[in-house]
């Protein structure tokens, strides 16, 4: 998929391709899944909050420990997109 998605964005796929894949409901964008698994993330550090009164998830803690530094350093760098600033 993102294959097709680099060559559309690139000009390499003709015309009857981009029609044969819109016929088959092809998103050019992955971003709603990628919304999506954002948002289940912060609902889970929604719940460790509550079970620990706090958000300092450490890295040790698999997934979600990954996903609060990569926001952290998003957010230090300017990356994240005002709307998930919260």
């Amino acid at each position: 998929c993102n294959t097709q998605r680099k060559k559309h964005n690139e000009g390499g796929l003709s015309e009857h391709q981009i029609n044969q894949l819109e016929g088959l409901d092809f998103r050019w964008s992955d971003k709603a899944s990628l919304d999506k698994v954002w948002e289940d993330k912060f609902s889970e550090l929604i719940a460790f909050k509550e079970v620990n009164g706090h958000c300092n998830v450490k890295k040790t803690t698999p997934k979600l420990g990954n996903w609060v530094d990569v926001q952290r350093t998003n957010i230090t760098q300017g990356k994240l997109a005002a709307r998930r600033i919260k």
